[in-house]
């Protein structure tokens, strides 16, 4: 049975949780190279808007404030940012 959307819990989601289930997707394709890399990820987030009918701007604008406040990208995202730079 699939799960229904929630648009209210895609934007009350806990950064902390938000970034670790990042970096679980990041560490799936991370033995990939890396056009492979962008074209699976791309591919996923394409299909998913498509299955919960979220348009693809509605979700990088919730994505977008999740992961940055007014300082800047948040801690929790910062270090994806890091570990993706050093590991992927």
């Amino acid at each position: 049975m699939a799960s229904r959307f929630n648009r209210d819990l895609m934007g009350m989601a806990p950064a902390t949780e938000s970034a670790t289930s990042t970096m679980r997707v990041i560490d799936a394709v991370q033995d990939l190279p890396p056009h492979l890399q962008l074209i699976a990820i791309t591919a996923t987030f394409k299909l998913m808007i498509e299955r919960f009918g979220v348009p693809a701007q509605d979700a990088f604008t919730i994505t977008d404030n999740l992961m940055n406040d007014q300082a800047g990208k948040r801690p929790e995202f910062a270090a994806v940012r890091m570990y993706m730079e050093n590991e992927v």
